[in-house]
Parts: structure tokens; sequence; C-alpha cells
């Protein structure tokens, strides 16, 4: 029994790690999709975005997702460096192919980055375990699993309790409410503000400005909402800081949708109406994601049971 609470915590623990990888991965190269796709649209930058992707894929899934618990070993290390000279070569290769045809992001990350992944990992883990067969010959070499973590498989089912005032089963925070209502009622106030001020004198600032009032309004409805309103307790956690620096590309790649559309109807952007309905929008669907992300990020703790 207890050999197989620890082989379900340590594969929980991988999951997780998983789960984080993923984050930083969709986050990042959301960022860099949206800078590179509407602003510099340069063969460069689309190249960085993919090396960046197959990198983080290959060496996350390797190093942080498969092999954490042996950070310390050298063998590990061992095996990295002899894995660099190919990761060149196959970053040489996907660059080959993107000079073969149209460079489209969407279908480069869809059907060749995966590729070279699925590639790399075969190899690296070959590299790897021969580097760790090396160093511990009387244990017996483990099978070619790795790929296993990112196929679709059930995830352990995690219960989180929560309880308030010494009552189990209740999630009403009066608390946490009023700070939801302060939040909610400063961005309408803020609202009525632009909307009269518009009706009575029109447009009383400029770009400049109206791209601070956007920026200001995303990022106290979607971090206020996460550090003010849900997580004022655990300020001090430094697993929440963890989760606001991986959703920060996500903010990055917002606003630059939000100034993509601005430069795609100019005559709209200085209008409240539209524009607070598009940072509302885009609030909704960060307030969503960090959510999850702080969900991963969050450890595990009295208040968790798995089974």
């Amino acid at each position: 029994m207890a050999s197989d609470s620890a082989s379900e915590t340590l594969n929980l623990e991988k999951e997780q790690r998983q789960e984080r990888l993923q984050w930083v991965f969709y986050g990042v190269g959301s960022m860099l999709l949206v800078v590179c796709g509407f602003y510099l649209q340069e063969s460069v930058e689309l190249r960085v975005l993919h090396a960046y992707g197959l990198t983080v894929l290959t060496y996350g899934a390797l190093i942080y997702v498969e092999e954490f618990q042996h950070l310390k070993r050298l063998w590990l290390w061992k095996g990295v460096l002899a894995t660099i000279p190919l990761h060149i070569v196959f970053l040489a290769g996907l660059f080959w192919w993107d000079a073969q045809g149209p460079l489209s992001p969407g279908y480069i990350l869809a059907n060749r980055i995966l590729s070279f992944f699925v590639a790399e990992m075969v190899i690296f883990s070959l590299v790897i375990d021969h580097f760790q067969a090396s160093a511990s010959p009387d244990e017996p070499p483990r099978k070619l699993t790795r790929l296993l973590p990112w196929q679709n498989k059930p995830k352990a089912k995690i219960e989180r309790i929560i309880t308030l005032g010494g009552e189990s089963g209740d999630d009403s925070d009066p608390a946490r409410e009023s700070r939801r209502n302060y939040l909610r009622w400063f961005f309408w106030g803020v609202s009525a503000i632009l909307l009269v001020s518009y009706l009575l004198w029109g447009p009383v600032t400029s770009r400049t400005g109206l791209y601070i009032i956007k920026v200001g309004l995303l990022t106290i409805l979607s971090y206020g909402h996460l550090l003010y309103v849900e997580e004022k307790d655990e300020l001090t956690s430094p697993w929440l800081w963890a989760t606001v620096l991986v959703a920060l590309p996500f903010q990055v790649a917002l606003i630059g949708i939000i100034v993509a559309i601005d430069r795609l109807a100019p005559y709209l952007a200085p209008n409240p109406i539209v524009f607070l309905f598009i940072v509302w929008v885009a609030a909704w669907v960060e307030k969503r994601l960090m959510a999850q992300i702080t969900d991963d990020y969050r450890p595990w703790g009295p208040g968790f049971l798995t089974s």
C-alpha cells in the first residue's frame, strides 16, 4: 500500500510538472505568435518562435517533466550536453523545412514542430538512458515510456475541500465577495466616467493615453481579480508569484490583440463603448486562464485528497 501511494504521488507530481510546462509553452508561444504575426511578420522572428517551441517542448519534457528527481545527477547533464549538437541539427532541419513553404505559424506548430519533437524525444531518451545505464550498471534498463505522459489518459481525481469558519462544505466567502464587488464597481465607475466624457467632449486623450487606459483596466481586472479578490491571503506564497509570471505572456498577447484591433479599426479605437467591451472580454478570458494556471501551480496540502 505504501509503495502504491508513493507511485501515485510521483505520477501526480509528474502530471503537475507537465501541466506547468504546457502553460509556459502556451503563454510564451501565444505572446510570440501575436507579436510576430501582427507586428513583425518577418521570417527571422517566426523562426525564433519555432526554435523556442521545439526547445521548450523537448528539454522541458526531458529535464523538468521526466527527470526532475535526477537534477543533481551528473549523468543527466552529461546526457543533456550530448544532445545539444543533435538539437542544433534538428533546428537546422526545421529551418530548412520552413524555407520550403509559406511561413504559417499555426501550420508549423501543428505539423512541423510536433514532428521534430517526437523524433527528438525518442532519440534523446535513448541518449539519456545510455548515460544513466553507464552510471548505474546494476540497475535494469528502463523501457522507452517517456512519450506516455503526453498521451491522453485519465487524470487522477483531485478534490479540494474548502473549510471556512469551522464549517465543512460551505464555499461562500463574504470577504472575497466584498472584494469582488469593489473591483466590479471600480470598473463600472471608470467606464461611466469615460462614457460621459466621450459623449460630452468626444475623445479627450491621445492614442498613447488610450493605450494606457486600456492596459491599466485589463491589468486591474485580471491581476486584481487574482491577487486582490481570489488570493489575497496567499500574497506571501512563492507559488502565487510564479503563477503571476507564467500568466504574464498571456497578458502581453491580449494587449497585442487589443492594439491590433485598434489598428484595424482606428475610427472605433477611442469609442469607450467598443474598447470597454473588448477589454472586458479580454479580462474574462485571462481570468479563466489564470484560474487554471493557479490550480496547476498551487502546491498540494492538507486541503487536497487524491484518489
